[in-house]
């Protein structure tokens, strides 16, 4: 078997190696797309990601015969999850295992302990701190490449969790769509209803007052999404965060808010697929990376509807309907040809079925896992 050695990631080297170990595991995929590494850098670093405001995170790294590491993770205490969902679940994520069972259930082991410590009794991922972030295996759908901050992995990622005891939690699916997307009649016939008489106003994001429509966009993200699996609440300093990364590739005609009377009801966000760009940039804006995603981002013709929220008391007077006419229609007048609706959680069943019944296919599924961590450490041997 070989000996193994499970570490603490800490030292710039150890972290190097870590960022590392994405591109040598999916070397050769054609459908592999590096992340940006100052992304990830920038994602476990305490002093740029706010979820340190109130979360702790663990790195962890599996070596063989004091080699490079050959599996990687994270251990994710997420408290206000636990004071919500009043559970005591801990989360794991930053997932990267080459094809060898001994490593993975190392480094599970590292990580439960970790969770334990912490006084959690189950473990629940991947997820990349929180279920806003990028989350799941893919485990259908491996004929593409991945949206733009979706997950991608090789096809044994699903039997090395389950050897190590993981068990589906929930699926999360992602829907293709097109431009000439054949709607049904009775939708047509719908939005022409509620455009006479729903009240709702759609229109653009103001990049001039961003500020304020970030609290706006809050308030309704916080309100829509609290009853879905898994949701905690965004804190303000985490929509800061999101606008700041996403302001410098957003076109803002995609990003779309529903009002009535002037109030906020309703709300999708967009962005452009930038992985085509991605992909050539082999994870590093510098020092010709970022010149080359500015020149590109407006050729782009594929896009990623990331969210679509609209208050409770607005779901039944057809908001989520009139959001995907409109932006069915600017997609098509801005050049873009084809996306994802991505990801929906599968107990969302009000958007799954408003999705199926426009005749929608679900393309990519990702798995979430779940494990009770042991009351004490297994032992690892050599």
């Amino acid at each position: 078997m070989g000996r193994y050695a499970t570490v603490e990631v800490r030292g710039r080297k150890d972290k190097l190696a870590f960022l590392r170990l994405p591109g040598k595991i999916h070397h050769g995929d054609p459908f592999w797309v590096p992340p940006l590494r100052a992304d990830i850098r920038a994602r476990i670093n305490p002093r740029k990601n706010p979820f340190f405001e109130y979360g702790r995170v663990q790195l962890f790294g599996v070596r063989k015969e004091h080699g490079e590491l050959i599996a990687r993770g994270a251990a994710i205490h997420n408290p206000r999850h636990n004071e919500k969902h009043g559970d005591r679940t801990g989360f794991f994520g930053l997932f990267e295992s080459r094809d060898d069972p001994e490593a993975a259930r190392r480094l599970f082991a590292a990580i439960g302990e970790a969770l334990r410590g912490w006084g959690c009794d189950r473990m629940v991922g991947p997820v990349n701190f929180t279920i806003n972030d990028e989350s799941g295996v893919l485990i259908d759908g491996f004929d593409s490449r991945p949206a733009f901050m979706t997950s991608y992995n090789p096809l044994y990622y699903d039997g090395l969790l389950s050897g190590c005891g993981f068990k589906k939690e929930i699926d999360l699916l992602s829907y293709g769509w097109s431009v000439d997307h054949p709607y049904p009649e009775r939708f047509r016939s719908l939005i022409e209803s509620l455009k006479a008489r729903s009240g709702i106003q759609i229109r653009p994001i103001d990049r001039k007052i961003l500020g304020d429509e970030l609290r706006r966009v809050q308030a309704v993200y916080n309100a829509g999404f609290d009853d879905v699996w898994g949701f905690v609440p965004m804190t303000s300093a985490e929509i800061d965060d999101m606008g700041k990364g996403f302001k410098r590739i957003a076109d803002d005609d995609l990003i779309l808010f529903a009002e009535s009377r002037g109030r906020l009801v309703g709300f999708c966000l967009t962005l452009p697929d930038i992985n085509d760009i991605l992909k050539d940039l082999n994870g590093r804006l510098l020092p010709f990376g970022f010149l080359k995603l500015l020149l590109r981002r407006k050729r782009l013709r594929t896009a990623r509807l990331m969210v679509l929220c609209v208050l409770p008391a607005y779901r039944d007077k057809g908001v989520a309907a009139l959001l995907i006419e409109h932006l069915a229609r600017v997609v098509e007048e801005k050049g873009y040809r084809s996306g994802e609706f991505s990801v929906v959680i599968e107990s969302n069943f009000r958007m799954t079925r408003l999705l199926d019944s426009l005749g929608f296919k679900a393309t990519k599924r990702y798995r979430i896992y779940g494990a009770d961590i042991p009351a004490e450490p297994p032992a690892t041997g050599t």
